[in-house]
């Protein structure tokens, strides 16, 4: 006769189970262990759909060969300081001919580093810096610096001294999806639908990873089509990210990409919903080719 009591089926399931889950625990060992003898430097990647013990539902499982991700990235440390005199040399002395961009935080200039390095240095305007004296930019930057993703655009370094802030980025040899989308006469031709479509991909990627898995989470503040900038396969860097403590009351660049509640006295602000809400407005501005002006298209 069959066993019909519910508690013995389920407690035989789960002994089958945990059998199951020992034997390629037992597996897994082995391939590790000759891997590393080996001096294999691969690590064993998961199928979806199964759990961290590579264990499904059914009580099958299999390891497959690991595929090397876009996502996985080696440890990065914090940010250093530059000396200003070091950026004042890199920029020849913050010379107007190395401008390659203006925005609602500061100035961009192109700059050459002592090792040969090119870089993007952001010269935060001498108003919002004195309105923000006390706003502890170093440990901010420190902390932002530390992302790293592909679809985000790295923090290399800053400076401070009285009345400066710098922020050292690294360089990318395109223009922001802003000036493709509404100024390059090519911008049609050069995004066509896939690319479009690889940097609405791209730019998504770049917020979930702020929101969701830096620690702790980042809020970027001012999620804009200028704020995302293309390289030259077209893929998207999102730039500008934490920074809104900057400039928490300016309305002329923000205005149109966030949503009403980010203007409210109470409990208003910068919000992930108010990242999301920019990034709607960005991927209207990819599907219709119009820029949002005042919160119309």
């Amino acid at each position: 006769m069959y066993d019909l009591d519910p508690f013995n089926m389920i407690n035989a399931k789960f002994d089958a189970l945990t059998n199951v889950l020992a034997k390629k625990m037992e597996d897994l060992s082995m391939l590790v262990s000759s891997s590393s003898s080996a001096g294999s430097s691969q690590q064993v990647a998961y199928a979806e759909g199964t759990t961290s013990c590579g264990v499904d539902y059914g009580e099958q499982a299999y390891i497959k060969k690991p595929v090397e991700s876009e996502e996985t990235l080696s440890f990065k440390a914090s940010a250093p300081t530059y000396p200003l005199t070091d950026i004042d040399a890199a920029t020849d002395g913050f010379n107007h001919r190395r401008v390659i961009g203006k925005g609602r935080l500061g100035t961009v200039y192109a700059a050459l580093l002592p090792r040969e390095e090119l870089v993007a240095v952001k010269r935060i305007h001498p108003s919002l810096v004195l309105s923000n004296a006390g706003c502890g930019f170093s440990s901010i930057l420190k902390t932002l610096s530390l992302a790293q993703h592909p679809n985000i655009l790295p923090i290399l370094g800053f400076s401070q001294a009285p009345g400066e802030r710098i922020i050292v980025m690294e360089f990318v040899d395109m223009a922001s999806l802003d000036f493709h989308l509404h100024e390059n006469s090519d911008g049609g031709f050069l995004l066509d639908w896939s690319s479009r479509l690889r940097v609405a991909a791209g730019a998504a990627r770049g917020l979930e990873y702020l929101h969701e898995r830096m620690a702790p989470n980042v809020i970027h503040g001012c999620f804009k089509a200028s704020n995302i900038l293309l390289d030259v396969k077209f893929s998207a860097r999102v730039c500008d990210y934490g920074l809104s403590f900057l400039a928490p009351k300016e309305r002329r660049y923000v205005a149109g990409c966030v949503d009403e509640e980010y203007w409210r006295e109470i409990g208003g602000g910068p919000c992930k919903a108010s990242d999301v809400y920019g990034f709607g407005v960005v991927l209207l501005e990819l599907l219709t080719g119009r820029r949002m002006r005042k919160g119309y298209l």
